[in-house]
């Protein structure tokens, strides 16, 4: 249902080698006849249907829908078909989800009546905004909707799931989404495939378990050495401090302290951080994703390893949801200016470039990074999914993930969400 934007250039796919193999899960044709019919069915046709419609359509969900799905300004809008051929073969059409400056051909109403999302409290009101313009409606119902983008669930809760549904989650992707199993799961594939292919993210440490491994590595470290501290399920920079003494190490558990990387790359003696998008289709094959043009997200203060700065967020964190309590943050709403304390990713590798810097080299870097991560949490996903996931392509997720360049323009990998 959602497999259009794998389709859109600014996506690539990732290679997972011999992972991906041939496809043995082809996709049922439910909606694989609804193309001729839609050919055949006229505009006044349509239109005759959808008042028609609207008696039966809650009033207030209806209007919500409606109003998000109304452009911002005034301007001659592309039409796109409803549906576009899929990516695969042997797989039938998919639904075409546009951007604000499109409008979608409504399919005939026996097909169109058909077309019902869940709304959930987490729902983004840009996936709102999506489906309304392409003619879904809200159903209240729990067991009629074709796709939901929603909370994570408990993996016996994903046997509701029909066939035909498709929610943006699976169920075990918490191995890479929670800190501390995140870092877990890498540990183990160091431990197995050794440190040369697996240096991309730094010492780790899961209190209280690893206490005395962390002691250990502490008394062994340098004495000006700085530590960053983590909640394990926070987001949002919510509870993250950077400590220099053992003191500081708060009570509380579980946490995740990791050795901090003290010497990042620079722009305008600014941290700053990546955020690349990660959509995975599907465990089995393996199906990852990578949208080309991400977030590069600035502190709004100026770096200092001074001790005397730790307690301030501005100049460690890199999150807007922090940084933008600053009165000095700028924001910045053309995505091909260097400027303010939020860029698009594309923005970046045009400035390395000026200065010399092979982009494309870190891109590849990074790519490496998001397979074996993925990898990383891949046999947990997949033995839930075969056990409580009626198909494969039920679900699908995407992940965020924030990558920062230490001052050799080295990736790391810092969390996922």
């Amino acid at each position: 249902l959602l497999a259009p934007c794998a389709a859109s250039p600014h996506c690539q796919a990732v290679s997972t080698h011999s992972l991906l193999g041939g496809d043995s899960h082809v996709e049922p044709p439910h909606l694989a006849a609804i193309s001729e019919v839609a050919t055949q069915m006229s505009t006044i046709q349509l239109e005759t249907e959808e008042k028609w419609s609207q008696a039966a359509f809650p009033q207030k969900l209806g209007s919500c829908i409606k109003c998000l799905a109304q452009p911002t300004e005034a301007q001659e809008k592309v039409l796109k078909p409803a549906l576009v051929c899929s990516l695969f073969p042997n797989v039938p059409p998919t639904i075409y989800f546009s951007t604000r400056d499109e409008r979608v051909e409504k399919l005939p109403w026996e097909q169109r009546k058909l077309l019902r999302w869940k709304m959930c409290t987490v729902t983004p009101n840009i996936v709102k905004q999506i489906v309304g313009r392409s003619h879904f409606r809200v159903s209240k119902k729990s067991n009629d909707w074709l796709g939901c983008w929603g909370h994570h669930m408990k993996s016996p809760s994903f046997r509701a799931i029909r066939e035909h549904q498709k929610l943006n989650h699976f169920p075990g992707s918490f191995q890479i989404g929670r800190k501390d199993r995140l870092w877990r799961n890498l540990l183990k594939m160091q431990a197995r495939c050794g440190k040369k292919e697996f240096n991309f993210f730094p010492q780790s440490f899961i209190l209280p378990q690893d206490i005395k491994l962390l002691r250990k590595a502490w008394e062994e470290g340098a004495s000006r050495q700085k530590w960053i501290v983590k909640p394990p399920a926070s987001a949002r920079g919510i509870g993250i401090q950077v400590i220099h003494k053992w003191s500081q190490l708060p009570k509380r558990r579980p946490l995740l302290v990791q050795r901090y990387l003290h010497k990042p790359y620079l722009i305008g003696g600014k941290k700053f951080d990546l955020r690349i998008y990660v959509y995975v289709t599907c465990y089995d094959p393996l199906r990852v994703y990578l949208f080309k043009d991400g977030l590069v997200r600035f502190a709004s203060c100026k770096y200092s390893s001074s001790m005397k700065s730790l307690s301030n967020k501005f100049v460690h964190l890199t999150n807007y949801s922090v940084n933008k309590k600053n009165t000095e943050y700028k924001s910045n709403s053309d995505e091909t200016a260097c400027q303010g304390h939020k860029w698009a990713l594309k923005a970046l590798w045009s400035y390395l470039t000026q200065k010399g810097v092979d982009s494309e080299a870190i891109w590849e870097k990074i790519k490496d990074i998001v397979i074996k991560t993925i990898i990383a949490s891949e046999p947990y996903v997949n033995s839930l999914v075969k056990m409580y996931v009626r198909r494969p392509y039920c679900c699908h997720e995407l992940f965020g993930f924030d990558i920062m360049l230490d001052e050799n323009l080295k990736p790391w990998i810092l969390e996922i969400g």
